[in-house]
């Protein structure tokens, strides 16, 4: 439970909001078990098994790295965390942050998308900002092509709010109806 408590509190430093990594509030979302109960499984679990979580995570990463000359590759870190619901996001990258951090609750990913969610979040770590324009389009693009995923598919005639909807849900993941369940380590 200790290496999961220190697990959490590093990630929260680095991400951009705190609170963002929040079990008061990602806990009591399961009646069945009091809150504490379940925030003492949730950090048992995160201590047992981050490690290998995240080396799962790393591979992504580095299969996003492959796609560029080493020169072109930002530094990024990434982490597997569980990420408050009322953000209502998967990921992020906090491009603030040296080296850039992408933080992932991988509870709310098919882990069979996981790659997909990293590419996703790399292109802004790539490019330094959190935008969805012409830039992460491209860059996008490239590592769509570089990982054998499909391109967005974005053409010169739709217009920016179109685009930017495709792209901030590109590339298309299969996510998970209770993703607690992954950080309490039930197997669904």
């Amino acid at each position: 439970m200790e290496h999961g408590l220190k697990y959490l509190s590093t990630v929260r430093s680095v991400a951009l909001i705190p609170a963002m990594v929040d079990l008061e509030e990602i806990a009591p979302s399961m009646s069945y078990l009091p809150g504490k109960a379940l925030q003492t499984e949730i950090l048992a679990w995160i201590g047992n098994n981050i490690d290998s979580i995240n080396a799962q995570l790393t591979t992504c990463l580095q299969a996003c790295h492959d796609c560029f000359y080493p020169h072109q590759r930002p530094q990024v870190e990434i982490w597997a965390t569980p990420i408050a619901s009322r953000f209502a996001i998967d990921a992020l990258c906090n491009v603030e942050a040296k080296p850039r951090v992408i933080l992932m609750d991988v509870g709310r990913i098919a882990p069979s998308d996981w790659l997909r969610i990293v590419a996703h979040e790399y292109a802004h770590a790539q490019l330094g900002y959190p935008g969805h324009g012409d830039a992460f389009l491209a860059v996008l693009e490239h590592l769509c092509l570089g990982l054998g995923i499909e391109p967005p598919g974005c053409h010169p005639e739709m217009s920016a709010p179109e685009k930017e909807a495709r792209l901030q849900k590109w590339p298309p993941c299969d996510f998970v109806t209770h993703p607690i369940e992954f950080w309490r380590g039930v197997k669904l």
